[in-house]
């Protein structure tokens, strides 16, 4: 017989309820801001911060042993090594091959090449200068300087606004217990008899969450609660009440500067997603 997660009384606290009443709500996110901004950050990023390691280059020297073998030289064992010596590549690179900088740029930020092309315009000639160095690391360097800014901006103009269509409390349902339970934990907060824990991390959270005097209730939110962002679905793990009445957030939103590929900044751009209300459900990554 398939034993069941079933919801408890929990859930029809006040508490509860008040909370749900409060995050229920799906919205719709929306990004504005003009590229002459995003510009400008981006080439005081790069003239600031930009760094470009030399290339290096290793000599080896050493002899031929007398009595090697063919056997040896397969192997890469019939020379004696003396000396080695590392060294950076002091004059600039050139090569017969074309190198589509702009283009390289553009894929890994999800700019624009107008927009990519008036960045590197705008810096610092000591700093462009630096590409013929390191061709590879200049791109690597600056494709994240580029992305940190543009996270920044992003962040800086997401806005959320609620909608008329929510979740419905449906999406707690009861949940069957897997034939490994070792992850339950029964506790006696949860709106569900048992919490299915992630880590060891999230075990001892629970844990804390279930003793702690000053929480009422709290649930581990469905995979199916998520808040739209420009990176994507983010699904916040907790919700919590406290018996005080009051809401907390234990976490700081999702970390977009951290995640953040957005598109191209070529012009003002706005995106729209169904999602919950903006509001302070309590979320944790404990993993």
């Amino acid at each position: 017989m398939t034993k069941r997660n079933h919801l408890n009384s929990n859930f029809q606290k006040t508490e509860f309820q008040a909370l749900w009443n409060r995050i229920y709500r799906k919205a719709v996110y929306a990004v504005r801001f003009e590229s002459e901004e995003l510009i400008g950050k981006c080439i005081a990023a790069l003239d600031a911060e930009l760094r470009v390691a030399p290339l290096q280059y290793v000599v080896q020297r050493g002899e031929q042993l007398t009595d090697a073998t063919y056997d040896a030289l397969q192997a890469g064992e019939a020379f004696r090594l003396d000396e080695t010596q590392t060294a950076a590549l002091k004059s600039s690179v050139h090569s017969a091959v074309k190198y589509d900088l702009i283009g390289k740029l553009a894929d890994q930020t999800q700019l624009t090449r107008g927009t990519i092309g008036r960045i590197l315009g705008g810096i610092k000639p000591s700093a462009f200068a630096s590409y013929q160095v390191n061709p590879d690391d200049f791109l690597r360097n600056s494709a994240r300087l580029i992305s940190e800014q543009k996270a920044t901006v992003v962040v800086d103009h997401l806005t959320y606004s609620a909608v008329d269509a929510s979740y419905g409390v449906d999406i707690f349902t009861e949940e069957k217990l897997p034939i490994d339970s070792s992850r339950a934990v029964k506790t006696n907060r949860h709106i569900y008899d048992y919490v299915f824990t992630d880590s060891k991390n999230e075990r001892e959270f629970v844990a804390l969450l279930d003793s702690g005097t000053e929480i009422e209730v709290y649930a581990k939110l469905p995979k199916a609660f998520s808040i739209p962002t420009p990176v994507g679905g983010y699904t916040p793990d907790w919700a919590i009440a406290f018996s005080h009445g009051a809401v907390k957030t234990c976490t700081s939103s999702p970390k977009l500067r951290a995640r953040c590929h957005p598109w191209s900044s070529g012009r003002s751009k706005r995106r729209r997603s169904n999602a919950r209300e903006n509001s302070s459900a309590g979320s944790r990554r404990s993993k």
